[in-house]
């Protein structure tokens, strides 16, 4: 019987040093092993890119910035601080003037510095057992290059699921150049750029308010594309910055993209949002709201304090809608939403039911005369910045 339970023991520890049979994401290395992480940085026509300072995170979360995060503000100054400064921006601290050292010293936050060879190549040796892992036991690594906000970032964000993790290369992507084009006569403006050598898996058009620095909107489309046509009025009249993200992997838990230089721009003839000073009522919510009328994308979230499933806007006045657009759209639980409209608030048009996106933008079959529109959500409404009409 002891024989046995020796035996099962064994096998216990065995199964649990390969990660098997275990809810983890990355293995459980024996004692004292050493995780080796290797990978090459290019420049954009596939050169190596030498003495290049890098570093190398360990997250107790997934270490990449969801696509549609709404994370834009650090993602252009604090790239190598994806979850941390969003955190300090609440409570009133500028992203543009963080002391970086801070961030080595949280406890949820393991970070180490290396350079790339003469051939561009990087190797990080970090013990295993002293690897910070998430609920699910997973090792998260973000490697990146340390830069300046107009220089290229190439960026590796991956779990960990052996000793020896090769990465292969990420090379730096030459897009040519941001243009712009305000479209003549229509209230749209086109984005166009270049495709870059590698094959891209998709970009991301990550817009960003340039005063506040907060998230504006987020764009995805196939690595195919490389043009985008928005309205107007998403972009208000302000000063807003764009920068595009090209994925050359993006695999459930591993992502390699390079992020471009970003482009300021204001548009010369914005267009306003028909929501504009437009009253929004909220379930659960006594008193009006504003916020998300008033073209500003730094307000503080509270719609979570009050349970609310949906709001009301009141434009003022009937006027003629073709579309809206949904600014940081967060829920409790991914979901649905049902949209009608409505000239005197009481008798409403049958909804028409949507997926839930965090940044939105939605098309009526046809243009609708309302002075209200109603929203209402599958789940509670954790956040939402700016609704704009037009």
């Amino acid at each position: 019987m002891k024989d046995s339970i020796r035996l099962l023991r064994f096998w216990l520890v065995y199964l649990g040093l390969l990660g098997c049979g275990s809810p983890s994401k990355t293995p459980y290395f024996p004692p004292g092993s050493t995780i080796e992480v290797s990978g090459t940085y290019l420049d954009s026509s596939g050169q190596p890119i030498s003495d290049r300072k890098l570093s190398f995170q360990n997250l107790r979360k997934f270490a990449y910035v969801d696509e549609t995060s709404v994370e834009v503000e650090t993602f252009f100054r604090l790239l190598a601080y994806p979850f941390f400064g969003f955190y300090d921006l609440l409570f009133g601290i500028d992203p543009f003037k963080v002391d970086r050292s801070k961030y080595e010293q949280r406890p949820n936050y393991r970070f180490e510095n290396a350079r790339t060879d003469k051939d561009g190549k990087f190797v990080f040796k970090v013990k295993a057992d002293q690897m910070l892992r998430d609920a699910a036991g997973g090792i998260n690594i973000v490697v990146v290059n340390e830069s300046d906000m107009n220089s290229l970032f190439g960026k590796f964000s991956f779990v960990v699921k052996s000793l020896n993790v090769k990465l292969g290369s990420v090379s730096f992507c030459d897009l040519g150049g941001i243009q712009l084009t305000e479209d003549s006569g229509l209230d749209t403006v086109t984005f166009s750029w270049s495709k870059p050598n590698d094959s891209v898996a998709r970009f991301v058009l990550r817009f960003a308010a340039v005063n506040s620095g907060a998230a504006l909107w987020t764009q995805v489309v196939d690595g195919n594309t490389t043009s985008l046509n928005l309205p107007r009025a998403l972009f208000f009249n302000q000063p807003v910055r764009l920068a595009i993200e090209s994925f050359y992997a993006f695999e459930e838990e591993k992502k390699v993209s390079c992020l471009s230089s970003p482009k300021e721009f204001t548009l010369n003839s914005p267009s306003l949002s028909l929501a504009s000073g437009g009253l929004v009522s909220a379930t659960g919510i006594k008193f009006k709201i504003n916020a998300l009328t008033n073209g500003s994308f730094f307000d503080r979230p509270y719609f979570e304090a009050f349970e609310s499933t949906g709001f009301t806007l009141d434009l003022g006045q009937e006027k003629l809608v073709a579309k809206l657009a949904f600014y940081n759209l967060q829920l409790q639980a991914s979901g649905k939403m049902k949209i009608s409209g409505s000239s005197d608030g009481v008798t409403f048009t049958a909804p028409v039911e949507f997926e839930e996106k965090r940044f939105q933008e939605v098309t009526f079959g046809s243009p609708q005369t309302l002075r209200y529109l109603k929203v209402e959500f599958s789940s509670r409404l954790k956040d939402l910045q700016e609704i704009a009409l037009f």
